[in-house]
């Protein structure tokens, strides 16, 4: 038998980490969204198709970026855990100092 075992484990562990963290992060959104929506700023229609086009418009950022090899090299590079930590720093200090 010429198959060789591989470990799935491993292959989903950058996918998994990657879904978990985008849930995370959808989260804040709910905070936002939820008294806009209760305040009559824009109805559920507009937040959908706002939703709709934004995420279209994220998926084909990320089709190109993994289409160009340079790039893509370059971002495979950055560990996950910094990305998540520099946006942690920039978002507490603007809400820091924002909050004057």
């Amino acid at each position: 038998d010429d198959r060789q075992p591989h470990d799935n484990n491993n292959n989903n562990k950058p996918s998994r980490s990657l879904a978990i963290i985008a849930f995370l992060g959808s989260l804040d959104d709910l905070s936002l969204f939820i008294p806009m929506l209760a305040g009559k700023a824009f109805g559920i229609i507009e937040l959908m198709i706002g939703a709709m086009i934004s995420a279209f418009f994220i998926v084909v950022l990320c089709i190109c970026l993994t289409q160009c090899k340079p790039v893509a090299a370059v971002l495979e590079k950055i560990p996950l855990v910094a990305i998540v930590v520099t946006f942690s720093v920039i978002l507490l200090t603007k809400g820091i100092f924002l909050m004057k």
